[in-house]
């Protein structure tokens, strides 16, 4: 080897020595191992820095480069370089992550509930998957249930849905196997009366009522019940009604007479002793989502005026349908079917008979017929009331 070689071998040497020696002098300390920042809201703040060389502060001289990207989930080097004359002489890298913690929304677009045929296969009730992050087709959905097809029965199902950061919604669901199915639910396929394999729901006679059988009715209900007495539809001393009746308001003060009183349905019924009572409510609240928990707050009312007057006659009036297009009915027509299918359920198992008017107040589209309805589409127009208590007056035996 030359002399020139020798000379350059030995500075690169000791350029290389020096390096080594700086390098070791250099103490550089980021305040946090580590930072987190949650995708969509404020990033988090770079750490700061401490930095020595050979004890002296150097803090103030460290290069900081932040590669995070709050728009996208992921994980990122927040860099700390101390240079020498540009040269990087010692980098040390933290973790920036942008984490997703927010899991999946749930949407059940009519509830919880889902209806199989004995003998079936079933399906769930139609959902839809709301994320901040993923896109719909990055969510892992997964179905779970033990519902036997073959035995009639109220099972527990879930639908679970989970995103690519692992984060996971769950929706508790109820599969129901008996004579009806999702489909059957559909306006133009409702039938109420095929539905009805024990016969608990009245059909109309040959002849009506007479007007002594028709007026020992007490009619308890909600708003189109309580319209019927204001606008002369019923005798007023016989309506026993409040805007919006539901089984949650069942206690509540009511109507008598056409005045407001302080007193509920079932403290009248328990004075009165009436010899037939109708009960029809629940418009208000056949939006909820759960049909099945509706019939069964329902029954309670039932067991109630049962409980203060034993040999009053009730019957069960569904809940009339609804004119197609309506924006202010509290439910769609489908929710109102499925809420009329568990009352029967629920009339079956207390032997109670019911009253469907659909087939007296519907059209071939499974709505209501236009011309019966006010503005809103669920109130029935005080002229077309016969329509619906001339059904009940031909139903009562």
């Amino acid at each position: 080897m030359n002399r020139k070689a020798i000379i350059c071998a030995g500075c690169a040497g000791a350029v290389v020595l020096i390096g080594l020696i700086l390098h070791a002098g250099v103490s550089i300390h980021p305040e946090e191992d580590s930072v987190i920042t949650v995708y969509g809201e404020k990033p988090a703040p770079v750490p700061g820095v401490k930095a020595t060389m050979f004890g002296s502060d150097i803090s103030d001289q460290i290069i900081i480069s932040d590669a995070t990207d709050p728009s996208r989930v992921g994980m990122y080097p927040i860099r700390y370089q101390y240079r020498i004359l540009g040269i990087p002489l010692k980098t040390v890298t933290i973790d920036s992550v942008v984490a997703d913690m927010d899991a999946p929304e749930i949407e059940l677009e009519e509830g919880a509930i889902c209806f199989s045929r004995v003998g079936e296969d079933w399906s769930y009730p139609t959902y839809l998957i709301h994320d901040n992050y993923d896109p719909d087709e990055a969510i892992k959905i997964t179905l779970e249930g033990d519902a036997d097809p073959a035995k009639r029965g109220t099972y527990p199902a879930q639908l679970k849905a989970c995103d690519t950061s692992g984060n996971c919604a769950m929706r508790s669901l109820r599969v129901v196997v008996g004579d009806a199915a999702e489909e059957d639910f559909l306006p133009e396929r409702f039938d109420l009366d095929k539905l009805d394999v024990d016969h608990y729901l009245l059909t109309p006679n040959e002849q009506p009522a007479d007007d002594a059988t028709f007026r020992e009715l007490y009619w308890i209900g909600d708003s189109n019940i309580l319209n019927l007495g204001e606008y002369d539809g019923l005798p007023g001393d016989r309506v026993v009604a409040r805007y919006a009746m539901g089984p949650a308001t069942f206690d509540l003060p009511i109507h008598y007479g056409n005045v407001q009183q302080t007193y509920s349905a079932a403290d009248l019924v328990s004075w009165m002793k009436p010899k037939r009572v109708i009960l029809m409510m629940g418009e208000a609240e056949a939006g909820s989502g759960d049909p099945i928990k509706l019939a069964e707050e329902y029954g309670k009312c039932l067991d109630e005026l049962k409980e203060v007057s034993p040999d009053t006659k009730i019957y069960v009036s569904a809940i009339l349908p609804i004119r197609k297009g309506s924006t202010e009915a509290a439910a769609s027509q489908e929710q109102i079917n499925r809420v009329n299918y568990c009352l029967l359920q629920m009339c079956k198992e207390k032997e109670i008979p019911m009253l469907c008017a659909d087939s007296w107040l519907k059209d071939e589209s499974g709505y209501g017929i236009p011309d019966y309805y006010l503005e809103d589409g669920f109130h029935l127009q005080a002229k077309d009331f016969p329509a619906y208590t001339d059904y009940v007056r031909y139903c009562l035996k």
